[in-house]
């Protein structure tokens, strides 16, 4: 799924799950204008088919809805802390912390839940500092800050179960443009510099030791456009696209296994979807790309 965003409106497009790593252009299976302006972006990954918006809603694309999640206790505004959200078993859980704050607190969708403080396990008190948190195997993993650790950062590992919390030392590369995604089975960091995707997979939590693999990116691959971060593919491929179409609208995808890039086509003409859509041909678009998302029935 792929939503273009402008100062005006805002369109989502669904593409088949799987598609051929043979086909070079990928045509929508359907479309659709948003009507609900009033987020910029997304707080998560799709997650099981629902997103986590910039002004703290659900959105499940699929049905077309919103939900709006009830403000923290005590606060007037729910963009003033650090949200994520996960799945836990068949029911969904979002995740709120303040800057230094020791009252962390999560809160359960559905059956009338209201916000509950985490007290169970261990919190070292600390900030969160990056993008959105993931969640791989019951885990959920963001980048952080400790009280008196100075500037540097870690990574904090949030048990749901157990509601317990550990920090992970940082990979040698301290980049604000590291992404967190899972690989193989284990965490990652992944960042793009100057056409060298370095990628560092966590080897040991317990010893903090990460291991590092390059690859580069041919540059006509990328042309002139600058590329960012998207996400991952079921198949553990690396995904890019730029961070605004002009022209031709693609998607770059790097399979590290085989040290290869492809790229494909999802508009081959945006001029052609803006008149199609009734917009002015100066509409700069910027994108959003959700590699893993699927229909979801679930309702808000």
């Amino acid at each position: 799924m792929v939503t273009l965003s402008s100062e005006s409106a805002k369109y989502v497009l669904f593409f088949p799950t799987h598609q051929s790593p043979d086909v070079s252009t990928y045509s929508s299976l359907y479309s659709y204008e948003v009507t609900d302006l009033d987020w910029k972006g997304s707080r998560s990954e799709s997650v099981h088919g629902l997103i986590l918006t910039s002004v703290i809603k659900i959105w499940n694309p699929t049905l077309r809805r919103f939900l709006e999640l009830p403000h923290p206790p005590g606060e007037h505004s729910s963009s003033r802390g650090w949200w994520s959200y996960w799945p836990v078993n068949t029911k969904y859980s979002a995740y709120y912390l303040k800057k230094y704050s020791d009252q962390p607190l999560v809160l359960t969708l559905g059956a009338q839940e209201s916000w509950r403080t985490v007290t169970k396990g261990r919190f070292p008190m600390h900030r969160p500092t990056g993008e959105y948190g993931r969640c791989f195997d019951g885990i959920l993993y963001y980048r952080g800050r400790l009280l008196g650790g100075g500037h540097d950062d870690v990574i904090m590992s949030f048990d749901v179960k157990s509601e317990n919390f550990s920090p992970i030392n940082f990979a040698e590369d301290r980049s604000r443009q590291l992404h967190m995604i899972p690989y193989e089975g284990k965490v990652a960091l992944v960042t793009l510099t100057s056409n060298v995707v370095k990628l560092y997979v966590l080897k040991d939590a317990h010893g903090h030791e990460w291991t590092r693999f390059d690859l580069r990116v041919p540059c006509k691959s990328v042309g002139k456009n600058s590329i960012h971060f998207r996400g991952t593919s079921d198949a553990g491929e690396l995904i890019f696209a730029p961070y605004s179409f002009y022209g031709d609208s693609y998607i770059l995808y790097l399979d590290l296994r085989r040290n290869s890039t492809r790229r494909v086509f999802f508009e081959r003409d945006m001029g052609d979807f803006k008149s199609r859509s009734g917009l002015d041909s100066k509409h700069v678009f910027t994108v959003e790309v959700f590699p893993n998302h699927i229909e979801s029935f679930f309702s808000l």
